[in-house]
C-alpha cells in the first residue's frame, strides 16, 4: 500500500498500525477532526480495491473522544465503503478503555441505520 498523505507504521505486509494521538492529535474533539482523520489516514486503505490489509488504530493516550469525531471518522467510513469491509479490516487497540473499542465497533456495525 502506498499512502499519498500520511505515513503509517507498517507492521507486516498485511498489517498497519495508526497511533492516533501521536500521528494525528491527543484532542480529537470535532466532526471536522474526524473527517480529516478519515480522509488522511483511513480512506487511502479503502481506495485501493486490491488491498485487504488489516488496520489497527490505537485509541489510547487521548484526552477523550467526542461522538462527533467517532462518527465522522469511523461511521462515515463504513457508510462510504460498506460495513462488512470496514468491520473486517479496521480494528481498535486500547488498554485504557476496552469499552471504547466496543463502542466504536458498535457504531461501525450500525452505520447503515445512522
Amino acid at each position: 500500500m502506498h499512502l499519498k498523505t500520511k505515513p503509517v507504521k507498517k507492521i507486516l505486509d498485511e498489517f498497519y498500525y495508526i497511533d492516533l494521538p501521536k500521528e494525528f492529535t491527543r484532542h480529537p474533539a470535532s466532526r471536522k477532526d474526524g473527517t480529516k482523520f478519515r480522509k488522511q489516514f483511513l480512506e487511502p486503505f479503502y481506495q485501493d480495491k486490491t488491498d485487504d490489509s488489516k488496520i489497527f488504530v490505537s485509541l489510547d493516550e487521548v484526552d477523550g473522544y467526542s461522538t462527533a469525531f467517532l462518527k465522522a471518522a469511523f461511521v462515515e467510513l463504513a457508510v462510504k465503503y460498506g460495513v462488512d469491509k470496514v468491520s473486517r479490516r479496521l480494528h481498535f487497540v486500547t488498554k485504557e478503555d476496552p469499552l471504547l473499542a466496543e463502542e466504536v465497533e458498535h457504531y461501525v456495525k450500525e452505520a447503515v441505520t445512522i
